[in-house]
């Protein structure tokens, strides 16, 4: 578990939900996520378990990441379309894209 995980979660005891991001070579990353930052076409977005269902369009831009053991990490998004999906207790969110870049 990351230093910043562990002094991020201690305060909230966030939760966890399904995330698949997707382009047309596959899946980039499927897993456990703690929290998803995009931008939309009407301004930023973060995504955390319990969020309302809904689909918008994503634009061009630097997209941020933590995954459920607390990994943050970052990516370049070339536009597309995110989907929050009620599952249960927690959504399903499903980011679709032409383009994912994971920086290393």
């Amino acid at each position: 578990m990351s230093p910043a995980h562990s002094v991020y979660c201690s305060r909230c005891s966030m939760k966890d939900y399904t995330l698949k991001i997707s382009t047309p070579d596959g899946d980039a990353f499927s897993g456990s996520a703690l929290s998803l930052s995009v931008r939309g076409t009407e301004g930023e977005l973060g995504i955390l378990a319990g969020h309302a269902p809904f689909v918008t369009a994503v634009v061009p831009c630097r997209c941020r990441l933590i995954e459920a053991d607390g990994t943050e990490r970052s990516f370049s998004c070339g536009g597309g379309l995110l989907c929050v999906a009620p599952s249960g207790n927690s959504p399903e969110v499903s980011l679709l894209s032409s383009r994912i870049s994971f920086e290393s």
